[in-house]
């Protein structure tokens, strides 16, 4: 079963990041930034990694936040809204 997708008050912002939640919905984007060399440190994340080997993982990492086993969050940098 999948986690709800967090409340944006469990997120942590200033003006540069955002620290939040990791949610199945981050998939493409995990799937995207893995590199070889991230891959061979963390032995859950196969490289390449496909975007449904990535929700795959995200939603393995749900359940165990769900259970109390894992605090799964990402960082992002915040759009400036600059053009």
């Amino acid at each position: 079963m999948h986690a709800p997708e967090a409340p944006a008050s469990m997120a942590i912002r200033n003006e540069r990041l955002e620290f939040r939640p990791a949610s199945v919905s981050d998939a493409p984007v995990v799937a995207s930034l893995m590199a070889a060399g991230i891959s061979k440190r963390v032995a859950a994340w196969p490289f390449p990694l496909s975007v449904e080997q990535a929700r795959t993982v995200l939603k393995d990492i749900d359940a165990d936040a769900v259970q109390g086993r894992a605090h799964p969050f990402l960082v992002s940098e915040m759009e400036s809204g600059e053009d």
